[in-house]
C-alpha cells in the first residue's frame, strides 16, 4: 500500500493556516497604511519562511494534529515545491511582502552582477597591462626614431661636404 504524500497533508494544513492569516488581514483597518502583515516577515519586508514553518507547526499542535505533520525542516518545502510557495506568495503580495523566492532571485542577480564585474575587472586589468606594454613600446620607438634622425643628419652633413668640395671624407661608422 502506498504511503500518503506528506506534502498533500502539509498543503491542507497550510491552506487552513493561510485562510486564518488572510482573515486576520482583512479584519484589520481598511486603510493600507495602517495594516500590519499577518505573515511573519523579515526586517527587509520579505516572508520569513523559517518563522512561517514554526508558526505552522504551532498551528498544527493547536488544532490537535500530529506535530510530525510539520517537521522542523518544513521550511524547505516552500523552496522545493512551487505550489506551496505560490500559495504563500499570493497572501504575501496582498500584504505587501516580497515573495518567498525573491531572495533567491536577488542572490542570482547578485551573482550575475558579481560575475559581470569580475569579467570587467579582468578585462580592465588586461587593458591596463596592454597599455603599459604599449607605453614601453612607444618609448622604444621614440628612441629608435631619435637615433635614425641623428644618423640622417650626420649622413646629410657628409653628403653636403662631398657635394661642395668633391672630397670623400672617411669618418668611420656614422651610426654614433
Amino acid at each position: 500500500m502506498a504511503r500518503p504524500s506528506k506534502i498533500g497533508a502539509f498543503q491542507e494544513l497550510l491552506e487552513s493556516y493561510l485562510d486564518g492569516k488572510d482573515a486576520a488581514w482583512t479584519q484589520q483597518d481598511t486603510s493600507k497604511e495602517r495594516r500590519v502583515p499577518t505573515l511573519p516577515q523579515t526586517s527587509d519586508g520579505k516572508v520569513n519562511v523559517r518563522a512561517l514553518a514554526r508558526e505552522l507547526q504551532e498551528f498544527a499542535i493547536e488544532r490537535g494534529e500530529d506535530a510530525n505533520r510539520v517537521p522542523d525542516s518544513a521550511w524547505q518545502y516552500f523552496y522545493k515545491h512551487e505550489p506551496l510557495a505560490e500559495m504563500v506568495d499570493l497572501i504575501a503580495s496582498e500584504q505587501g511582502l516580497a515573495k518567498i523566492a525573491s531572495r533567491t532571485r536577488d542572490d542570482a542577480k547578485d551573482d550575475a552582477s558579481s560575475e559581470k564585474i569580475s569579467r570587467l575587472n579582468k578585462c580592465l586589468k588586461g587593458q591596463a597591462e596592454g597599455h603599459a606594454q604599449s607605453r614601453v613600446r612607444v618609448t622604444q620607438l621614440e628612441r629608435d626614431l631619435a637615433n635614425a634622425r641623428a644618423e640622417n643628419d650626420r649622413l646629410r652633413e657628409r653628403l653636403g661636404i662631398m657635394q661642395r668640395t668633391g672630397l670623400i671624407v672617411r669618418t668611420g661608422d656614422t651610426t654614433h
